[in-house]
């Protein structure tokens, strides 16, 4: 798919918020997939991954999500072929031990490199308030 505009300045000062879709245009859930497995390969904090995903493309989702959401953003649900909602995890840090043992185990980094990861980031999350679990999952 070519690029329309590469221009981050023009990006920045001629972007809008989209308020009705062409309801007619259908991304099918494969293609929904696709992209977010992609998105999902962008580095993290700490290469956490501290997101999650839910994708409301069918009638009976969009009629849930809307009696949460305010009316003014029924429009944009009622006319998109599907909503994307991104969760912030503030647990993941509880697989970063595993997460670094098994890149030692593959032989992705040393021991040494294992060690001073978890030592240094580790007690961080692990002492870590509420405030500033939220803030890193956002």
């Amino acid at each position: 798919m070519a690029k329309v505009n590469n221009d981050f300045h023009k990006i920045m000062n001629e972007r809008h918020s989209v308020r009705r879709f062409d309801s007619s245009v259908k991304i099918e859930r494969e293609e929904l997939v696709e992209m977010l497995d992609e998105a999902i390969t962008a580095p993290s904090a700490c290469n956490l991954q501290a997101w999650k995903f839910v994708v409301i493309d069918t009638e009976e989702g969009k009629e849930k999500l809307r009696s949460f959401c305010m009316k003014f953003n029924h429009t944009q649900i009622n006319s998109s072929s599907a909503v994307v909602m991104f969760f912030g995890n503030t647990l993941a840090y509880e697989k970063y031990s595993a997460l670094w043992h098994g890149m030692f185990e593959a032989g992705k980094v040393s021991e040494e490199a294992m060690n001073a990861a978890l030592n240094t980031f580790l007690p961080l999350y692990q002492k870590a308030d509420r405030k500033m679990l939220v803030e890193d999952a956002m």
